[in-house]
């Protein structure tokens, strides 16, 4: 199964699950994640997401500011 440490929950997005939270993926350095995840009794389980490195996440909020400010 996946290693991995939630370090840090950033924000819940919507109602179905979706959370953008700061991982360490496998003992390497953390980063921004989105993805939907589930609880299984004590376990938190991660689904299909994404995970970003600051760089990444930088890029990503330029293009949503410029994709939003055109509507």
């Amino acid at each position: 199964m996946y290693e991995f440490k939630v370090l840090q929950d950033v924000a819940e997005i919507g109602t179905t699950g979706k959370g953008l939270k700061v991982v360490a993926w496998g003992g390497r350095a953390a980063k921004l994640d989105l993805r939907q995840w589930r609880k299984e009794g004590d376990e938190l389980k991660p689904g299909k997401g994404i995970t970003l490195s600051d760089e990444e996440a930088q890029d990503l909020l330029e293009a949503l500011r410029d994709y939003l400010c055109r509507k």
